[in-house]
């Protein structure tokens, strides 16, 4: 009864409390933004409570109902989490916001739960909370992930790459499209993407010299350059990152089939300066 009725109270007016002191100290309460995104939020989270009333048909049903529905509320909080701060959040600042709703959140949804369900098990169904933050957690580890450099051993140089003159060893039978994103300036604006057909048994980087030759000869106005007379500069290769797939890097002197490259992969040409990379 004290639990149920007074310490959850207590805890949740501490928080805010709390939230409003950070708040306050860090000028947040002038942000009109904020102050209607956390009210809303909290109004938002305590609405799954009301599933306390399928009392013993609760679990697993309603908890998983409940989980379900806040982790799509934390799909729905980043981009507004950005609305409210005007500009790109860093994650600290998004990461607190969302834990102070949290915690309040499921302060207040233990306190209704127990008011709707006979149970008394407010504080365990209000666990299902915790996907409310999963999201941003989830985000800020792709992101870190994908922001980890792969180690590179060689850099590709198209003075010192053998030029293609036919292979008996190569099979024709088994040519595929390959799609390659380069810049075919360093001052340009975007990149363009090339599609080529390539067979497995080709070294790669001898692949990549054709493509460029080929190229250049049927756009000799806007050609791509290559090398600007820099001797510490050359090229790296890797598979475009994906949701499904990390960036990995492709070894220039290794063969379609051994660098496990297929149609489906999107393979990006990228100018550097061995300097840069020794710096790293």
């Amino acid at each position: 009864m004290l639990i149920k009725y007074i310490l959850y109270p207590l805890i949740g007016i501490l928080l805010i409390f709390v939230g409003v002191i950070v708040a306050k100290k860090n000028n947040l309460l002038k942000n009109k933004r904020l102050i209607l995104f956390f009210l809303l939020c909290l109004i938002l989270l305590c609405v799954p409570s009301l599933l306390g009333l399928l009392d013993y048909d609760f679990m697993p049903f309603g908890y998983i109902s409940s989980a379900l529905i806040y982790f799509i509320f934390g799909l729905i909080a980043l981009p507004v989490v950005k609305w409210v701060k005007k500009s790109e959040p860093g994650f600290l600042f998004e990461i607190i916001l969302l834990s102070l709703l949290l915690f309040v959140g499921m302060i207040a949804y233990g306190f209704m739960f127990n008011i709707f369900n006979e149970l008394d098990y407010g504080f365990w169904a209000s666990t299902s909370l915790i996907l409310f933050v999963l999201p941003s957690l989830f985000k800020k580890t792709f992101l870190s992930f994908l922001g980890i450099p792969a180690e590179i051993h060689k850099v590709w140089d198209y003075t010192k790459s053998e030029k293609f003159e036919g292979h008996d060893y190569i099979d024709y039978n088994k040519l595929q499209v390959i799609q390659l994103e380069l810049f075919k300036k360093q001052s340009d604006s975007g990149p363009i993407t090339i599609n080529a057909k390539a067979p497995e048994d080709i070294p790669f980087g001898m692949w990549f010299k054709q493509v460029l030759m080929d190229y250049n000869l049927k756009s000799p106005t806007e050609p791509i350059v290559y090398q600007t007379g820099n001797s510490d500069e050359g090229w790296i290769f890797y598979v475009k990152e994906s949701f499904f797939k990390s960036r990995n890097y492709i070894d220039y002197e290794k063969t379609f089939k051994d660098n496990k490259i297929g149609e489906k992969y999107k393979i990006v040409a990228k100018r550097v300066e061995l300097f840069k990379i020794d710096q790293q």
